[in-house]
């Protein structure tokens, strides 16, 4: 059965700002929508911004239901065409994403001409799109958790399990417990001991909640499949949460973009959105200098870009 239509649209501005400077940014579901309303905040002084909501096109959604083995070849042509609607491809448009956000928007940004590129690119610890890590973290239980603990307290508004906290336990009434099982169980102690599940939530359930955030990863590993780096010249930032989602073999792909900056901002992948400290900074990164300036190479702390 196809996913029901979403009512929500795929494009929306979030507050009312100058209408000189916008700033797009794409959102690839997880979390919800919500979770950018400080930073829409702090942006509406100096820009006004828009939300790409991808949880608004079934297909996209559904990929993630099926293993995350579907064709998102369409999704850029999707997005440009819904900003080209709006008139938002000019260099006055700043074009961002958080995570696989951050990921579609180069690939979106790659795809246009010159004239209707925007003025500057900023990605919110995003995987380049031409990211060649195997899928073996992703298919990792014990590897993921940490992540996954981090994903469940954002979503519950809470701070995030200790990753040391984190240990196999055997679930009550299983004679045999697997090993998958001994650390879902485990997770399940450390995320009640915080607050980011309710007492209510059963192995089954949280076994299916994690397969759909694996699931969901592997989706997002498709997006902007086909890019290649070197391609865009656009004056681009990469905006890294202490805590990173960024596996350490990606860091390097990213060296390939030129006119590449990076910064680092406190939290971590999901509180780097909410963050007041973090906030702050992201939102500076996304009016800086205004986006039809030429923006200067910073000393990189992550040893990114040129040196």
């Amino acid at each position: 059965m196809p996913p029901a239509p979403d009512a929500r649209p795929l494009l929306r501005q979030l507050t009312p700002g100058p209408s000189d400077q916008r700033t797009v940014l794409i959102h690839p579901g997880g979390l919800s929508s919500a979770h950018y309303r400080p930073l829409a905040a702090t942006l509406a002084a100096r820009s006004t911004p828009y939300l790409v909501d991808l949880d608004a096109l079934p297909q996209f959604v559904s990929a993630a239901r099926h293993g995350g083995a579907a064709d998102l070849s369409w999704i850029a042509d999707a997005v440009t065409a819904v900003l080209d609607a709006h008139h938002l491809l000019d260099p006055r448009t700043t074009l961002g994403g958080w995570s696989a956000g951050g990921t579609l928007a180069y690939a979106v940004a790659a795809g246009l001409p010159p004239p209707r590129r925007p003025g500057l690119l900023v990605l919110l610890d995003s995987l380049p799109p031409w990211s060649d890590t195997r899928h073996d973290a992703i298919e990792d239980t014990a590897a993921l958790l940490p992540v996954f603990g981090r994903y469940l307290a954002a979503r519950a508004g809470v701070p995030a399990p200790d990753p040391d906290a984190i240990r196999p336990a055997t679930p009550p009434g299983q004679e045999e417990p697997n090993t998958h099982d001994q650390w879902l169980w485990g997770l399940r102690q450390a995320a009640l001991a915080v607050g980011a599940l309710d007492e209510d939530v059963s192995l089954p359930g949280l076994r299916k909640v994690f397969q759909s955030y694996r699931w969901g990863l592997l989706r997002n590993r498709r997006i902007g499949a086909g890019v290649t780096p070197g391609t865009l010249t656009t004056p681009t930032t990469l905006v890294r949460a202490r805590t990173s989602i960024i596996p350490d073999a990606d860091v390097p792909g990213w060296r390939a973009v030129p006119h590449l900056r990076t910064v680092l901002v406190p939290g971590d992948h999901y509180t780097m959105l909410t963050e007041p400290a973090s906030v702050e900074l992201v939102s500076a990164e996304l009016v800086r200098a205004g986006p039809t300036q030429d923006i200067p190479t910073a000393r990189d702390p992550l040893r990114l870009g040129p040196r």
